[in-house]
């Protein structure tokens, strides 16, 4: 009997990833789901499988999808052996999870358990797919199992479920866990948090768990501290200020303001706090009782905090940018890539080297960002406001040295500190389809959020970005382009195209040519104007650069117009 080519994948993972308050949650979740498809892929393995995609299972970098070869005739059975290894892991994290609540508030009973085991055994769904290894060879085999998983993904098994009573702060669709004597959950939550710190739930019933959302919380999915998202926006202010006295005060002044209160969530021993308190506008009776649960802060030792946080900013020349950015990249037409594959053997090497992509994201990243998950050509990651470009550039540069012959591209969402992080995640997505979006891609594409709720979407091939970006940042936080000339600039591109905002700038023959002999005058005249030494600041080609950096853009001139606006707010640190 001819062997078998078996795909099996975990469906639903954005979902169950994007399902998060913190980045605790985010990390979890990813990490949740590498280990459940690690467990699936072992059990193959030792089944009498071969993987080929990924090469070799992972704990923390296995992608939900994977391809093995199997003997003939063993599909079924395999793919049983897959889902019980599966279940295993889950039932192990959430017996953990259970465990660490016993004891924390309200005792668990009869409803409680009711919740906890129907949605225990609803979370996940897999499928999966065979196609016998004939003489057609192994890419039709592929091709045959591939097309089969698309059909059996279309036909969706929906399991009807009743989910009452007040629901879950995750998801906001399932049913919160609750005791028949806190039938509304917000007060058994509230129980719990007393016996736990905010930075683990925040307190009085405001945050809320099923299932899931207690066993990413609480399954010892995370062996060390994660930073927040208020942390990551801190972080390049942190690193400015961290030897000052300045901060040391600072510390001194927020600990006796918190007294009990505080809670620590890093071991670094300059600033052990969250980045939150880094920010004037946590120090607010509100927010302090939010997030630190701290009734009726003393006076004298709130003045004493803020000025001696406004000291901080005065010693530093700056304050921390509240702006932060999140990272989606993944591999350009990777589908294309394994259908040129003509043999296992080639399939196979291109499996390590994506595998050796994964493996050197953190190496690759050189300290820009925090990588959340890396798996397979996908890699999710967090930065610091003028850092979320360049880690995205780093990690595409990353990817091509793996595949020569191949691309990625990354989609980032710029948001406020304060913004939901399930909001940020599918901002990154929709990000992340723009600069899918370009021609050729090998793309970035930027969505930012500001806080007042505007929105802008742009998007450059990766190249040109990466010929004009740094000094674009630079010239503006130097001081050398005043901030005046990407609002110039975007204010007159507006008037040159009229409606046509979106009109490509190219040099066909096609009625535009008036366009770029129009761009070209007026950068060069704003540039001289906006310069405070004249165009003498700025190297001789700068307005000629940026008009061919609009002929590259799908946009054309318009999209250089919110390229520069973007440029302005990130060097200004996320100023409004």
């Amino acid at each position: 009997m001819p062997e078998e080519l078996f795909i099996f994948t975990i469906a639903g993972v954005q979902q169950i990833i994007s399902e998060a308050r913190r980045m605790g949650d985010l990390v979890a979740g990813s990490r949740l789901l590498s280990r459940l498809s690690n467990a699936a892929a072992r059990a193959v393995v030792d089944a009498g499988g071969a993987l080929v995609f990924p090469p070799e299972p992972s704990p923390d970098r296995m992608p939900n999808r994977f391809v093995a070869r199997i003997p003939g005739g063993s599909a079924r059975t395999m793919a049983e052996a897959a889902e019980d290894a599966l279940l295993a892991e889950w039932h192990r994290y959430a017996d953990r999870a259970r465990d660490f609540l016993t004891g924390k508030g309200p005792t668990a009973d009869a409803e409680w358990a009711e919740i906890w085991n129907r949605q225990l055994d609803s979370y996940w769904e897999t499928f999966w797919v065979s196609a016998a290894i004939d003489q057609r060879g192994y890419a039709d085999a592929y091709r045959r199992a591939s097309d089969a998983m698309d059909a059996r993904k279309r036909t969706r098994d929906f399991a009807q479920s009743h989910e009452d009573g007040l629901k879950d702060s995750l998801s906001g669709s399932r049913s919160a866990l609750r005791t028949r004597a806190f039938r509304d959950a917000r007060g058994y939550w509230a129980e719990v948090g007393r016996h736990l710190s905010p930075s683990q739930l925040r307190p009085e019933g405001r945050e809320r768990l099923d299932t899931l959302g207690a066993v990413k919380r609480f399954g010892g999915l995370l062996d060390q501290p994660v930073p927040s998202v208020s942390r990551v926006a801190a972080s390049d202010f942190l690193s400015q200020v961290r030897d000052l006295g300045a901060l040391k005060s600072y510390r001194e002044a927020v600990e006796a303001l918190l007294g009990s209160n505080s809670y620590r969530v890093s071991t670094d021993g300059a600033w052990p706090y969250d980045g939150d308190l880094l920010f004037l506008e946590t120090l607010r009776p509100g927010r302090l009782k939010d997030s630190y649960h701290l009734e009726n802060p003393d006076p004298g030792r709130f003045r004493r905090a803020a000025d001696a946080l406004r000291a901080l900013y005065r010693v530093a020349g700056s304050r921390p940018s509240p702006y932060y950015g999140i990272v989606m990249l993944d591999g350009d037409g990777m589908g294309e890539h394994v259908s040129r594959c003509r043999s296992e053997a080639e399939h196979a090497e291109l499996s390590r080297r994506i595998g050796r992509f994964a493996d050197g994201v953190q190496s690759a990243a050189n300290g820009m960002g925090t990588i959340i998950y890396a798996g397979g050509d996908d890699v999710l990651a967090v930065a610091p406001l003028r850092s979320a470009i360049p880690l995205a550039m780093g990690l595409a540069e990353h990817f091509g040295t793996h595949l020569p012959d191949g691309s990625a591209s990354a989609g980032i969402a710029i948001v406020h500190h304060l913004y939901p992080l399930d909001s940020a995640l599918e901002a990154a997505r929709g990000a992340e389809r723009a600069a899918k979006g370009v021609p050729g891609k090998a793309a970035i594409g930027v969505v930012l959020v500001r806080r007042s709720g505007e929105r802008s979407v742009v998007r450059s091939p990766r190249a040109a970005l990466g010929e004009h970006w740094a000094p674009l940042v630079q010239w503006f936080q130097s001081g050398r382009l005043s901030s005046r000339f990407a609002y110039d600039a975007w204010a007159t591109i507006r008037e040159l195209l009229g409606e046509q905002q979106t009109e490509l700038v190219r040099s066909e023959p096609d009625g535009a040519d008036w366009v770029q002999d129009a761009l070209r005058a007026l950068l060069k005249r704003l540039v001289a104007r906006h310069s405070p030494d004249g165009e003498e600041a700025l190297p001789p080609s700068t307005a000629e650069g940026l008009g061919r950096w609009a002929l590259q853009l799908p946009d054309g001139a318009w999209g250089l117009a919110q390229w520069l606006l973007l440029a302005r707010f990130v060097a200004s640190g996320g100023a409004e």
